[in-house]
């Protein structure tokens, strides 16, 4: 699984995470051991995180098909 494999599937499943993506993505990536390369970060920088979960995973879902 790559990175941002590991974090959508984390935020799918996980609603701690979820909850920390919102408030400090850095934070809760580091917490979780998930490095990102420059342009996984940019990717996931382009989420508005704060959106309701059904609307991210809409947006999550357009990212990766």
């Amino acid at each position: 699984m790559d990175n941002l494999d590991k974090v959508m599937d984390t935020w799918l499943n996980d609603e701690d995470f979820r909850n920390d993506m919102r408030n400090d993505p850095d934070a809760a990536l580091r917490n979780r051991d998930i490095t990102l390369s420059d342009e996984e970060r940019e990717t996931l920088q382009n989420i508005d995180w704060s959106q309701p979960d059904e609307q991210l995973q809409a947006r999550v879902s357009k990212v990766y098909r």
